[in-house]
C-alpha cells in the first residue's frame, strides 16, 4: 500500500479543537501544490501589492504637469523627442512630417518569410511548401512595392526640405533679427516700481503658475516670487541666462509648444519694437487659449515717445516691429472676447484682460 503519511489533508490532521473558524484561512501543509496556494499579493490587494499601471499613469501626469508648466528647457525637450524618436518603435512616434516619412520608409518594406507554424499534424508541411512554391511571386511583388515606397518617401522629403525652407523664412519675417532688436534684448528697461505693485497685488488671488513673458532681466519674476507666488519668466535677455527662475526663448514659440490652459495668468512685458502686428494678434490668441479661464492676460505697454526717450533713436528706428500703444492692445485683448481695464502713469499703461 502506498504510504499516504505526506498527503494528508490539512483538515484531517488539525484537531478538532483547533479547527477554523468562518473568515480564518485554511491551514495548509508545505506539501500543497502551487495550484492550490493562495494568490500572491497583488492579486490579494495587500499591503505590498502595486499596481503598475498606476504608478505610470502618474508619472505621466506628472511629467505632463512640469512640462506644460515650463520647468523643462525646450532645449532639452527637443534632445529627449530626437532620442524618443530613434529608438521608440514606429506606432509610438508618428508625430509631424518627418515621423510620418520614418513610418512610410518602415511600411514599404515587405516580410517575405512568412511563418509556416502550424497546430495540426502536416500543416507546417504544406506551408513551407506553398512558400517555396509561390517565393518567386512574393519576391516579385516585396521588390515593386519597396521601390515605389522608397520613391514616395523620396518625394516626401523633398517636400518636407522645400516646407522646412519656408517655414524658416516665415519665421525669420516674423521674428525680429535686427541690430535694434538685440540691443533691446540685452538691455531691456526696467519694470516701474508701481507696475510691480500692480501687478502683484492683482495676481494675489490666481490659481496656478504664472508666466511673464518677455521677462527681459527677470526683475519682475524676481518680485513675484518673493512674494510666494508660483512663477517663472520666459526670456531672450542674455542677461538671465543663469536665473533659475527664466527660461530661454521668445514669448512666441514657447506659448506655440505649451499646452492648453497650461497657465494660471500671463503676464506680457518688454513687447515693444519686438512684434509685428501679425505677431502680436497671435500672441494674444495664444495667452488666451494658455490661460486657465477667468485667468486674467496683463500687459505692460509704454508709449512711444517714452520708448524711444528710453532705447534710443538708433533702435526705435531700426526696430521691425511697431510700439503698440495701450488702445491697440485693448482693440486685440477686446477683440479676443476679453473686457480689458487699463490703468496708465507716465506713459506707462498696465491692461488688465479677464474672460
Amino acid at each position: 500500500m502506498a504510504d499516504t503519511s505526506d498527503t494528508t489533508s490539512p483538515a484531517s490532521a488539525t484537531p478538532a479543537s483547533a479547527a477554523p473558524t468562518a473568515g480564518t484561512p485554511p491551514v495548509t501543509s508545505p506539501s500543497t501544490s502551487p495550484s492550490t496556494s493562495p494568490p500572491p499579493a497583488s492579486d490579494a490587494g495587500g499591503p505590498d501589492s502595486i499596481d503598475l499601471d498606476l504608478v505610470v499613469d502618474e508619472i505621466l501626469v506628472e511629467a505632463e504637469r512640469r512640462r506644460a508648466a515650463g520647468e523643462y528647457p525646450e532645449e532639452l525637450l527637443a534632445e529627449i523627442d530626437e532620442e524618443f524618436r530613434r529608438w521608440a518603435p514606429i506606432a509610438y512616434r508618428q508625430r509631424g512630417i518627418e515621423d510620418a516619412i520614418r513610418a512610410v520608409e518602415s511600411a514599404s518594406f515587405i516580410d517575405v518569410e512568412a511563418p509556416t507554424e502550424g497546430a495540426r499534424a502536416g500543416v507546417p508541411h504544406l506551408k513551407r511548401a506553398l512558400k517555396k512554391a509561390t517565393a518567386f511571386y512574393h519576391l516579385h511583388v516585396a521588390r515593386q512595392v519597396t521601390a515605389l515606397g522608397v520613391q514616395v518617401g523620396r518625394s516626401l522629403r523633398l517636400l518636407a526640405e522645400r516646407l522646412d525652407g519656408i517655414d524658416e523664412r516665415v519665421t525669420a519675417l516674423e521674428e525680429v533679427t535686427s541690430v535694434a532688436h538685440q540691443l533691446l534684448l540685452d538691455a531691456p528697461p526696467p519694470v516701474e516700481a508701481w507696475v510691480t505693485d500692480a501687478v502683484r497685488d492683482g495676481l494675489a488671488g490666481v490659481r496656478g503658475r504664472i508666466l511673464v513673458t518677455d521677462a527681459g532681466g527677470g526683475e519682475l519674476v524676481r518680485d513675484l516670487a518673493a512674494a510666494r507666488m508660483d512663477v517663472h519668466g520666459v526670456s531672450a535677455s542674455q542677461c538671465a541666462t543663469d536665473d533659475a527662475l527664466l527660461l530661454g526663448g521668445r514669448p512666441l514659440p514657447h506659448l506655440r509648444a505649451v499646452p492648453a490652459e497650461s497657465y494660471g495668468a500671463v503676464v506680457l512685458v518688454h513687447l515693444e519694437g519686438t512684434l509685428t502686428p501679425a505677431n502680436a494678434a497671435e500672441l494674444v490668441e495664444l495667452a488666451g487659449d494658455r490661460t486657465v479661464p477667468p485667468g486674467p492676460i496683463v500687459v505692460v505697454a509704454t508709449r512711444r515717445d517714452r520708448w524711444v526717450a528710453e532705447t534710443g533713436a538708433v533702435a526705435a528706428e531700426l526696430a521691425a516691429g511697431p510700439v503698440l500703444g495701450a488702445g491697440t492692445w485693448a482693440a486685440l485683448l477686446e477683440g479676443a472676447g476679453r473686457s480689458v481695464a487699463v490703468t496708465e502713469r507716465d506713459g506707462v499703461s498696465v491692461l488688465w484682460a479677464t474672460s
